[in-house]
């Protein structure tokens, strides 16, 4: 384990990786300190662009850039008490009185060092747990990770309501997610496997393969239909008003 240990630290602080870990630092620390964004949300946006580096490379960028958005976070709790992330938002408890009493820098650094003191235990917890956790993980298959969403399902229906009809609605729910996830999943990606790339080849818009469009066009229809699903809920919870 310890040979394993050296070899993946000297794949870490070759001149590419840490490069990009740097770079994954930065756009981390500037993700962490705007509300809203979150760095799970960063880090699904930036997939796209490690599609062609190695794994060193992109595990050493995407681990950067979320273990500061995390940590960057306290920043803003502390300092006007709006957390930045959402695991940021106890900070807020202690931190932001505390700087409202001038004691912005006890607090930061309190945070601060508690972030790392907590990085630095899970990483050996981890490192430790690795030889037991390993032949655990490997041994999931279908059966299991069907059981998994079995168990999902249960506690979604588990938060629906009270009562049967309550229960079986958010049952229900949890089916038609299933089902969704597998039509969106397997049906229509396949389909646009075998025909928008295709086309996208034989007719040379080489473009729309680039990762900042995939990006953009996510971000695209985040933007068109999340308005639409607020007015919605909104009719629904004021019907007089609709």
């Amino acid at each position: 384990m310890f040979d394993a240990f050296i070899e993946g630290l000297f794949l870490v602080l070759q001149w590419k990786a840490f490069s990009l870990m740097m770079v994954g630092m930065a756009l981390g620390f500037a993700v962490g300190l705007l509300p809203g964004i979150g760095g799970a949300a960063t880090l699904a946006l930036m997939l796209p662009f490690i599609f062609k580096m190695a794994p060193a490379e992109a595990f050493a960028f995407l681990l950067g850039m979320h273990a500061v958005a995390a940590t960057t976070g306290d920043i803003t709790s502390v300092l006007f008490g709006v957390p930045g992330e959402a695991i940021s938002a106890a900070t807020v408890v202690d931190g932001y009185p505390m700087a409202k009493k001038g004691e912005a820098g006890r607090a930061l650094g309190a945070a601060l060092m508690s972030s790392l003191l907590g990085a630095l235990i899970g990483a050996v917890a981890l490192a430790l747990a690795i030889p037991v956790v390993r032949p655990l993980v490997l041994s999931f298959g279908s059966p299991e990770l069907f059981m998994l969403s079995v168990i999902g399902i249960s506690c979604i229906t588990s938060l629906s309501g009270v009562g049967a009809r309550g229960q079986l609605k958010g049952f229900a729910m949890g089916l038609l997610g299933l089902l969704l996830s597998f039509v969106l999943g397997f049906v229509l990606g396949k389909v646009i496997e075998t025909y928008l790339f295709i086309s996208v080849s034989r007719y040379g818009f080489t473009w729309l393969k680039h990762p900042v469009v995939i990006v953009l066009i996510m971000v695209m229809l985040i933007v068109i239909v999340y308005p639409y699903i607020q007015q919605r809920r909104q009719r629904l919870e004021n019907p007089t008003h609709a």
